[in-house]
C-alpha cells in the first residue's frame, strides 16, 4: 500500500511541474507586470496543489476502501474455510455415528440370533430332561412296587430273611431256567436232525 501511494505522489508531482511550466502567451506576458505574473503563478500553484491534495485524498480513500474490501474478502474467505471445515467435520462425525449404529445393529441382531438358538437348544434339552425325568419316575414307581412285593414276600415266606435272598434266588432260578431252555432247544434240534436223517434213509431205500 505504501508503494502505491509513493507512485501516485510521483505521478501528481510530475503533472504539477508540467502545469507550473506552462508558458503564458507572449502578448499576455507583455501586458502583465512581474508582480501580477508572480501572483498568477502562485494562484496556479495553489490550484494545482489543491487539485493534487484532493486527488491524493480521493485516491487514499479508494486505497482504504480497497484495503477494507480486501480485508472483508479475507475475513469472509476465512469464515467460509471455517464453515467448510466444520461442515466436513460434521459429515465425518455423522458418517462415524452411522457406521457405529450399523455395527451396533448388526451386533445386536447377531446376539439376538444367538440367543434364539440358545433358547431353542434349552427348550430341546428341557424336553429331553422332562422325558428322562418321566422315565425315571416310572422306573421309581416300578421299583417301589417291586420292592413292596418283595417285602410282602418276606412277610409271608419264612425261607427268605432279606430281600437280597429273594433276588439271589430269582437270579438262580433265572439262570437255571435259561440253562433248561438251552438244553430244550438243543434236544429239539437233535430230534429234528434225527427225524430228517430217518426220512432221508427211508427215501433212499
Amino acid at each position: 500500500m505504501t508503494s502505491n501511494l509513493a507512485n501516485v505522489e510521483e505521478y501528481f508531482r510530475v503533472n504539477m511541474e508540467k502545469k507550473l511550466f506552462i508558458k503564458v502567451p507572449e502578448q499576455e506576458d507583455h501586458d502583465l507586470t512581474p508582480a501580477t505574473k508572480l501572483l498568477e503563478k502562485r494562484r496556479e500553484m495553489l490550484e494545482v496543489e489543491n487539485g493534487l491534495n484532493q486527488q491524493k485524498e480521493e485516491f487514499a480513500m479508494k486505497i482504504e476502501s480497497l484495503a477494507q474490501r480486501r480485508e472483508e474478502l479475507a475475513r469472509k474467505e476465512t469464515q467460509l474455510k471455517e464453515s467448510l471445515m466444520k461442515f466436513d467435520k460434521f459429515l465425518k462425525e455423522n458418517d462415524a455415528k452411522r457406521t457405529r449404529a450399523i455395527k451396533k445393529s448388526h451386533e445386536e441382531r447377531k446376539t439376538r440370533e444367538q440367543k434364539e438358538v440358545e433358547i431353542l437348544s434349552l427348550r430341546d434339552n428341557m424336553g429331553k430332561l422332562s422325558s428322562k425325568k418321566d422315565r425315571q419316575l416310572k422306573n421309581v414307581d416300578t421299583n417301589l412296587a417291586y420292592q413292596r412285593y418283595l417285602e410282602s414276600v418276606l412277610e409271608n415266606v419264612e425261607e427268605f430273611g432279606e430281600v437280597k435272598d429273594i433276588i439271589g434266588r430269582f437270579d438262580t432260578l433265572a439262570a437255571t431256567n435259561a440253562e433248561l431252555l438251552d438244553r430244550a432247544r438243543e434236544a429239539q434240534d437233535k430230534t429234528e436232525k434225527d427225524r430228517m436223517a430217518f426220512l432221508h434213509s427211508t427215501e433212499v431205500r
